[in-house]
């Protein structure tokens, strides 16, 4: 990954309930879109460093119904919850 990069890694879902995971100019952001009645925004608070690396989402769903919470790790560090 250059510095200072931007781009989609991954999304899934559409309109009325998605997750992405991106980079916005360097940093990591997980957006959730509740069916489009609330959108949660994470954003890691400094740049990724240029190079290779590998994210790891981890979901904690609490149950069906129930409330979630997802941890981004940069090389096994936590980045974002």
């Amino acid at each position: 990954m250059p510095a200072n990069a931007s781009g989609v890694i991954y999304a899934l879902g559409g309109a009325g309930g998605s997750v992405t995971l991106y980079i916005d100019k360097g940093h990591l952001v997980y957006l959730y879109n509740m069916m489009i009645i609330e959108q949660y925004i994470a954003r890691s608070e400094s740049p990724i460093p240029a190079g290779q690396h590998e994210i790891e989402v981890v979901p904690d769903i609490a149950g069906a119904g129930k409330g979630a919470v997802s941890t981004l790790c940069l090389a096994n560090r936590e980045e974002i919850r």
